[in-house]
């Protein structure tokens, strides 16, 4: 009797087609926006027979013409990289920011807008625009008049009030270690978060943007609730024990000068005096990344410098 190698090869291939398997990884498979849980795919074994064994083996007995041999060969186990239950303890909470709004009403209406249109992102790796979430803040969408920073002065403009979210969603996104791509600061300094803090928006020129960079997806939280705005990132923990801060440090103030300017405007009644623009100290910020580890500091990077020019008070006379 004689066999051909070659069959016997192709039959070792079918075998180990009916054995070999990948192992499978735990991925997420879906996040619970309402409950802020996640649910994970199981991971599975996986399985490698060594074919070459497999058939040196069979042609051994059919050498020694012994066709009656029983041949016993054991497939290796292959242990999935990512288990279920390592992305269950992986998976969580990552950062959250709140800011106090005003009792402004078309301010507020303005800011729950915002956190609407930010909520629910997911961020599987590309970059976040705040301007491309909300789109152009009009009457239409239901953004009110609310007061704005323009021209160096405050003016009521539709949309006003939603650079807190922007602000809001700044701080969350440092702490949950997100990469900053655009930011700018307000002319001057915000009263709901700290000199450093804030990131003004303006459709469409001014957006702040910022970029995932890790290997699994982040998942945006954001709402308005008893005059707060709130911005949480769910996703993979940092690492244990490990957290992001931010901090500011002033490096230069600027006082305005005590004597205002002034300016005629003809269009004003006769022995009219009023104020067109108010005295506003200015300062350069240093904003710092804090790297913490069961809340001890081992690193610090600058990430931003803010500069919030001096206004000298403008009075305005006919």
């Amino acid at each position: 009797m004689t066999y051909d190698p070659a069959t016997v090869r192709e039959l070792v291939g079918i075998i180990e087609s009916w054995i070999n398997r990948e192992p499978q990884n735990s991925q997420i498979y879906s996040f619970d926006f309402n409950t802020r849980t996640f649910t994970f795919t199981q991971d599975q074994m996986g399985a490698r027979l060594d074919g070459d064994e497999l058939y040196n083996l069979i042609r051994d007995a059919l050498d020694r013409k012994d066709y009656q041999a029983v041949i016993s060969v054991s497939s290796t186990p292959l242990t999935p990289s990512v288990t279920r239950v390592e992305l269950m303890n992986s998976f969580s909470l990552i950062s959250s920011f709140t800011t106090e709004t005003t009792n402004d009403a078309n301010r507020n209406q303005n800011i729950i807008l915002a956190c609407q249109a930010v909520n629910r992102a997911v961020l599987p790796g590309e970059t976040f625009s705040f301007n491309q979430a909300t789109g152009q803040r009009t009457e239409q969408k239901g953004y009110l008049p609310a007061a704005a920073i323009a021209g160096g002065t405050t003016v009521d403009e539709v949309g006003g009030g939603v650079c807190q979210v922007s602000s809001t969603l700044f701080n969350a996104a440092v702490m949950a270690d997100m990469t900053i791509v655009e930011r700018y600061p307000h002319a001057w300094p915000s009263n709901y978060v700290d000199k450093g803090r804030d990131a003004t928006v303006n459709w469409p020129n001014l957006d702040f943007k910022f970029r995932n960079d890790g290997n699994t997806p982040i998942f945006i939280v954001s709402y308005y609730k008893n005059r707060q705005c709130t911005v949480e990132i769910y996703g993979a923990n940092l690492g244990p024990g490990e957290s992001r801060q931010l901090s500011t440090q002033v490096v230069d103030v600027t006082y305005p000068p005590e004597e205002p300017l002034y300016e005629q405007n003809v269009m004003l009644p006769p022995g009219t005096l009023q104020e067109k623009k108010k005295a506003r100290t200015g300062y350069i910020v240093e904003t710092y990344k804090s790297y913490l580890r069961n809340g001890v500091e081992y690193r610090r990077e600058k990430i931003f410098e803010s500069n919030y020019k001096m206004i000298q008070q403008v009075m305005e006379w006919n």
